[in-house]
């Protein structure tokens, strides 16, 4: 919609760091008012993490929604300690996490939690009503902002979701051996073998090193589905899981796996042939060289499983005091 009505990529990034660095500021500031100034300042301290300075000056939807729950973070514990004003702290967080969930559709995950937690009167918080809450909270979400993005404000499909759909199918196939997921298409099993990687979903991309797949499934010359098309695959995407559940799982246990860097050895891609079989530029073959700065560009502060756990953890110690301390609910 930026983009649309002139603002530009200068435009979103301006309101991006906006959203990110007022989230920041006011969650640190809303900690040293309660009395917290050593939390305080290691809210400042999570806002400079070099990762996060990094990926934020990128424009993405990913950014964005980061930028956003930040905001809305701030704006919810800046209106749990305020005495008056509160229900405008609790409108921007409100709107911050509505305008998160038209970003990104699977936004509802985290926004329905944070929701439910500022909501719940804390004398009634129980785990099971909390979480059954965040799940019915997260799927009326869901449904309700795909109707909105799609009926109201007119947004169209992204190809990521046509994507995504192959990189399941060709899961499937790679782990059950059943080429007929494909609904007849003439794509083999070897073609699979060549192509299918745990870890890059985007594969099966227009630009993706096994886009050429697409034509066989009705994709037009520039690798783009019609309607029909994404109806047919749509109907063989849910069939093949449905008639394969044990392979899905199987498929999307190994996606896990890769995408957190859980049990995985350095430059992990290079095990793909596809991607690292030196055919072309980009899928030159890995070097010793490569094999060795993976260990510092991919170090354990960077593993997704690590900060899995260190939440699980935090979790765990900030459960007893959530009856007793609305942050902590929040933070809970």
């Amino acid at each position: 919609g930026l983009l649309r009505h002139g603002y530009g990529q200068g435009g979103m990034l301006v309101l991006q760091h906006l959203c990110y660095w007022c989230g920041a500021l006011l969650l640190s500031g809303a900690l040293v008012r309660a009395g917290h100034r050593r939390a305080g300042w290691a809210a400042l301290g999570v806002a400079l993490f070099p990762h996060f300075l990094f990926f934020n000056h990128y424009i993405l939807k990913d950014t964005a929604h980061l930028s956003l729950m930040f905001l809305a973070v701030g704006l919810a514990v800046r209106g749990l300690i305020s005495e008056r004003s509160r229900r405008w702290w609790f409108a921007g967080c409100g709107l911050s996490l509505l305008v998160a969930c038209l970003i990104r559709v699977n936004a509802a995950f985290a926004v329905a939690p944070l929701l439910v937690g500022i909501a719940w009167p804390a004398a009634r918080l129980k785990s099971v009503r909390l979480v059954l809450a965040a799940i019915v909270l997260s799927g009326f979400l869901v449904v309700t902002v795909r109707y909105v993005n799609t009926h109201v404000l007119r947004a169209e499909p992204s190809d990521v979701e046509q994507s995504l759909q192959l990189f399941d199918l060709a899961g499937i196939h790679y782990f059950s051996g059943d080429g007929s997921v494909w609904g007849g298409a003439p794509i083999q099993t070897k073609d699979i073998a060549g192509c299918y990687s745990a870890f890059y979903w985007d594969m099966f991309g227009v630009k993706g090193a096994c886009g050429s797949l697409r034509g066989s499934l009705g994709a037009d010359r520039d690798g783009l589905f019609g309607p029909d098309a994404i109806a047919k695959r749509k109907v063989l995407w849910v069939n093949a899981i449905f008639n394969h559940p044990i392979a899905y799982l199987q498929h999307r246990a190994s996606h896990f796996n890769s995408a957190t860097f859980f049990a995985v050895p350095a430059l992990h891609a290079r095990f793909n042939k596809s991607i690292r079989d030196g055919t072309r530029a980009g899928r030159a073959a890995f070097t010793e060289r490569d094999l060795k700065f993976d260990y510092i560009k991919k170090s354990f502060i960077i593993w997704p499983v690590n900060w899995l756990v260190l939440g699980a953890g935090v979790m765990a110690l900030l459960w007893p005091a959530v009856r007793i301390d609305r942050q902590a609910q929040v933070a809970m």
